[in-house]
């Protein structure tokens, strides 16, 4: 009985099944303007709550020549995730791997449908998930979560597919 429950727990392994939902979380540093950087930790390390919103916001070198289509272009923007766990950022640490679930919203036209990992593909922060809906101020985040999504310098890639669906209203 031990071996046979070992080698399933072994296939499902090997299958992937067992693989969590999970995407990385990096504070972006600005090429142009080197002190943003420091300004981005002035008030010490990015608290990423759980129940962060991030959306689909394009690629980091263009769109890939078979997904140039407006079509394709279309339907990614209906993407979006929301971070399950917290994660905290720092200069020396700046990115973050945790786990996610796909959105899915009629308010916010997100579609809900898996999310597969691309390289070129990124996600912006949107917004945090709250019991009163979707705040876009992070004003209950710390000043360093709310200066750091104002301004746009948290992105996020996602690192294995994201099927599993979280109803936002």
């Amino acid at each position: 009985m031990h071996r046979a429950v070992t080698a399933m727990v072994g296939l499902l392994v090997l299958s992937g099944t067992a693989t969590a939902q999970q995407v990385r979380i990096c504070a972006q540093q600005d090429p142009i303007d080197a002190a943003a950087w420091h300004q981005l930790f002035a008030n010490g390390p990015i608290g990423v709550p759980a129940d962060t919103i991030f959306v689909f916001a394009g690629y980091s070198k263009g769109p890939p020549t078979a997904l140039a289509s407006n079509t394709v272009e279309g339907e990614k923007r209906t993407e979006a995730f929301i971070t399950t766990a917290p994660a905290s950022l720092t200069q020396a640490k700046p990115c973050a791997t945790v786990a996610a679930m796909v959105g899915r919203s009629e308010t916010w036209v997100w579609n809900g449908q898996p999310i597969r990992p691309d390289k070129l593909q990124y996600f912006q922060v949107f917004g945090l998930l709250t019991p009163d809906g979707v705040d876009t101020s992070f004003d209950a985040s710390g000043a360093s979560m709310q200066w750091a999504a104002q301004n746009q310098q948290l992105d996020a890639r996602v690192l294995s597919t994201l099927t599993a669906p979280r109803d936002v209203p």
